[in-house]
């Protein structure tokens, strides 16, 4: 199989996993690219926006100077690997997911003495429905009507919707109802941490779990819908080493920021 689709992690890994147990080998087309859901994504220069915008009757034309410049920066500086962006998400989807069940941490995540702050968007590695759960995770409907299952298309190409601010800050948006993230957390030590969640959005409901052994419902004070602000989720006895954190809405259309572990 010489091209794939354009589509989400959870698709490539489904697909692979069909293919290779079939016995057909496969060249991921194409590695590089510009945008989220390749391996390697090129990162182009400003002039690029330009050159589009003209193409597409949104902009001025260029002259053929800047247009020279910006296309020969892409060709000899913005195309090459030590340039571009490695998606590490979408290369465990190709080459572990499909031969494996297993979770990983996307960072390490080492809660020690001092407060921990966890990016929401760094949840773990791994399958839908082992790693996280999103209402919808892939296009199977084709570029004609297609969904994006990460409607930013950006940091990540599993199905969990991201954002970025003003500031670049990429955070989880329309966290809604059944969707959880999971956290593989590094205590250096068993005491309870007290955690807290940096979320927008209206009222509703969410819910904790430790290890699969201990969980707790919890609803989200009312306040400014637009503004950030941080919702209690309770003390939680972390062991000694690895521990699974996993955050999901009962009810909810929110976003979220970051999650902290505090002593």
């Amino acid at each position: 199989m010489g091209e794939s689709g354009e589509n989400s992690n959870v698709w490539f890994r489904d697909a692979i996993h069909l293919v290779e147990g079939e016995g057909v080998g496969w060249a991921f087309w194409p590695l590089k690219k510009f945008g989220f859901n390749n391996p390697l994504e090129i990162q182009p220069n400003p002039g690029w926006a330009k050159l589009v915008a003209y193409w597409t009757a949104d902009g001025p034309r260029p002259t053929p100077e800047e247009a020279e410049a910006t296309l020969m920066q892409l060709a000899r500086h913005d195309i090459r690997f030590e340039n571009n962006l490695v998606h590490l998400d979408v290369i465990d989807a190709m080459i572990r997911q499909p031969h494996s069940d297993a979770t990983l941490p996307f960072k390490p995540h080492v809660i020690g003495a001092a407060e921990a702050r966890i990016a929401a968007v760094d949840y773990d590695l791994g399958r839908s429905g082992l790693a996280y759960l999103d209402a919808h995770d892939a296009d199977y409907l084709g570029p004609a009507q297609r969904v994006w299952w990460n409607p930013g298309r950006t940091y990540r190409n599993d199905g969990v919707d991201i954002a970025r601010d003003a500031e670049g800050e990429a955070y989880v948006t329309d966290f809604a109802g059944g969707e959880w993230l999971q956290y593989t957390v590094t205590a250096e030590a068993a005491e309870p941490r007290q955690v807290r969640v940096a979320l927008r959005g209206a009222g509703g409901r969410l819910w904790v779990d430790l290890n699969g052994a201990e969980r707790r419902e919890v609803d989200i004070p009312a306040g400014d819908p637009q503004g950030w602000r941080e919702v209690d989720l309770g003390l939680l006895p972390l062991k000694a080493g690895a521990n699974r954190v996993r955050v999901g809405a009962v009810a909810c259309d929110c976003s979220l920021r970051a999650i902290t572990f505090a002593p």
